[in-house]
């Protein structure tokens, strides 16, 4: 049987877990993985969320969630039943968003995995993914094998919802990425943009 998600805020703020600190550490660690230098803004977080059915979902799945700026928004709207879990590569990342998110699970690993952590999870396809991985920085076999995972996932009608800096979007990576997306989704919208974010960015929601 599927873990439904419990939502539980931390009630404190455990020594060492600095998000925005812990964030700029990964990028300068890993500037390609991590693809910004800042976390992105309650704006953003809240303009991927906007418009997307969240009470009626019945799965959630989330990719790269860093620190948790969206997980922030998502979790006090999770509904009872509503199986949710997070893929995150980086080990320091994913400390912080575990102390600030401790009803919730996430999994070290890549997106590209997907397929095989929902069978694990039990879950059979998922309404909604939401990303916030950096896609003009991943090579063309990571960016493959992530869409195509999505796609396995995600129910007929459900939605992919990601950013892309307004920064990126003339780089080879993202202009590989746009390219394919048609590939995976019957419809691909641009969303809002926003500016107030570093850098400023824009939403992209892909239906299946």
């Amino acid at each position: 049987m599927p873990t439904t998600a419990s939502y539980r805020p931390s009630e404190s703020k455990p020594a060492g877990h600095r998000p925005v600190l812990t964030f700029v550490r990964e990028f300068v660690a890993n500037p390609t993985r991590v693809g910004a230098v800042l976390p992105s803004s309650k704006r953003l977080s809240k303009a991927m969320l906007d418009g997307l059915d969240i009470d009626g979902a019945k799965a959630i799945l989330e990719y790269g969630p860093g620190t948790g700026v969206v997980t922030d928004q998502l979790g006090p709207r999770l509904k009872p039943g509503c199986t949710y879990f997070a893929i995150e590569r980086s080990e320091e990342m994913a400390k912080v968003w575990r102390a600030k998110h401790p009803g919730l699970k996430l999994f070290v690993d890549s997106a590209e995995n997907a397929v095989e952590l929902c069978r694990q999870n039990g879950v059979g396809e998922v309404d909604i993914v939401l990303s916030g991985l950096p896609w003009s920085n991943l090579p063309v076999s990571v960016q493959t094998g992530i869409l195509e995972a999505t796609a396995k996932v995600l129910r007929p009608g459900g939605v992919f919802v990601t950013f892309c800096y307004h920064t990126g979007t003339l780089l080879p990576g993202s202009r590989r990425f746009f390219r394919r997306l048609p590939n995976y989704f019957s419809r691909v919208t641009r969303g809002k943009h926003v500016i107030r974010n570093v850098p400023p960015a824009f939403v992209l929601k892909c239906t299946k």
